[in-house]
């Protein structure tokens, strides 16, 4: 019997008509990475008279992964959909596909995208439905960049036969070099003023979803999922400590609303003058005070920030390739 090697494993993924019910798998994802384990909960009993437990009973059961990986344009819209939702996708510029993200705030439910997940190889598989990402973040320096987060869902299934000819996307990377970072007033004023001097920056969303859990024998895993009360939204800057950087303890102190865009500009879209686009927009405000730092003999200041509520946001993701739709 041939073995499971690690290194064989794909990840290959399909967008749910009606979520929970598993479809075909039938993208494969190359430049991201999504584990699949099964996770539970479990209670135990010890009564007087034993000092080992005498029952051990199964509670809540799900799956859950970590993403990780450096996306490339045409696959990052995938993570972006299970975290935030259908994007709303028009072309732009002959053959530019423009996918806008936006994380939804003041009552309005995220209704983000649920997938089936297959993880495997041709020796041995398994898979869940209306898996969906708890949190999801990405982190910029000059050297890399990343993607991080994590999924939960429904009741892992053992023993399946990937789904055969996947599609593939064009591997057109994200470099690190094309990213720039810029810092406003004003939202309308965003990609305005570049930071010079900014060596990292980061954000970070936690605590997106959570699973409702009824009394139900006809529900093996969660029934759903809803969004939580309070999403933790964070960011970071890490800028150096000269007059633009410590300018920035003035908007600290008196709690203003900033606005951040950090932008990657590719290589032109064949057939047209639209480039691969990866941008964050956000409104923010400086959440705490923050120690000074060495960045590669730089003297730096990393400012934490905390995306907010704001009429004109408070965060939207902009992605432009040529995949035309999920």
């Amino acid at each position: 019997m041939p073995e499971r090697q690690t290194g064989n494993q794909v990840t290959q993924i399909g967008i749910e008509t009606v979520s929970g019910t598993s479809v075909a798998a039938n993208k494969r994802l190359k430049s991201v990475d999504i584990t699949l384990n099964t996770a539970g909960e479990f209670t135990s009993f010890v009564p007087q008279g034993s000092r080992l437990a005498t029952t051990v009973v199964p509670g809540r059961e799900w799956s859950s992964g970590s993403i990780s990986g450096m996306p490339v344009y045409d696959e990052i819209i995938y993570p972006l959909a299970i975290a935030l939702g259908a994007p709303v996708t028009t072309t732009v510029l002959v053959t530019g596909k423009q996918h806008i993200f936006t994380l939804l705030n003041n009552g309005a439910a995220q209704a983000a995208k649920t997938v089936t997940l297959e993880k495997g190889d041709a020796v041995r598989a398994g898979k869940a439905s209306h898996v969906q990402a708890e949190s999801l973040g990405f982190n910029i320096t000059r050297s890399e960049f990343s993607i991080d987060g994590e999924v939960m869902g429904q009741l892992y299934t053992d023993g399946i036969t990937l789904t055969a000819t996947p599609a593939t996307f064009p591997q057109i990377p994200i470099l690190p070099k094309d990213f720039s970072v810029y810092l406003d007033n004003t939202w309308a004023a965003l990609g305005t003023t570049k930071l010079l001097r900014d060596f990292a920056s980061n954000i970070s969303l936690s605590g997106m979803i959570g699973g409702v859990w009824p009394i139900n024998q006809a529900n093996p895993s969660f029934a759903t999922t809803v969004d939580t009360t309070e999403l933790d939204a964070t960011m970071e800057l890490r800028v150096a400590a000269d007059a633009v950087g410590m300018a920035q303890l003035t908007a600290l102190r008196s709690g203003t609303t900033k606005y951040l865009r950090i932008e990657a500009l590719g290589p032109v879209i064949a057939g047209g003058t639209a480039v691969n686009t990866f941008r964050i927009d956000a409104a923010v405000k400086f959440s705490d005070y923050a120690g000074f730092d060495d960045e590669d003999g730089i003297y730096v200041v990393p400012w934490p920030l905390r995306v907010v509520d704001d009429t004109s946001g408070p965060l939207v993701i902009t992605v432009i390739n040529s995949t035309a739709t999920l």
